[in-house]
């Protein structure tokens, strides 16, 4: 199994924020990922889970200025690997699946189908 560790090379730094939504014919995930780039990203379903992967490298504090040593005063912008796995609400197809990097947001659409499980039904004994 694919997992954060085997990509990083350690543990997740933290769980990125999400939204989820739905109409009637759709599911919706939105993630935000600011300061990644698409290429960064991955996203894996198996089954009806989805788990969304991102490393967002540290960004070099002496690009584009002078050189010398650089002392932080302050640090609150999150680096490393980032993950979020999510079990689909609702079944859906996840072959016909989407997804849109637009504005550091990770937009996954899925359509969704009718949920036949429970279903009642008579079944003839021959």
């Amino acid at each position: 199994m694919w997992s954060a560790e085997r990509r990083c090379g350690e543990a997740e730094s933290h769980v990125p924020a999400m939204d989820m939504f739905e109409t009637e014919e759709w599911l919706t995930i939105e993630l935000e990922l600011p300061g990644l780039c698409r290429e960064a990203i991955e996203v894996w379903v198996e089954g009806q889970s989805v788990t969304v992967t991102a490393m967002k490298s540290d960004a070099d504090p002496g690009a584009g200025r002078s050189a010398g040593k650089v002392s932080y005063q302050q640090v609150e912008r999150k680096f490393g690997c980032f993950q979020r796995e999510v079990v689909l609400p609702v079944p859906c197809n996840t072959r016909e699946a989407r997804a849109r990097f637009i504005n550091g947001v990770l937009r996954l659409e899925f359509k969704k189908i009718p949920n036949r499980r429970g279903e009642r039904r008579r079944l003839n004994v021959e």
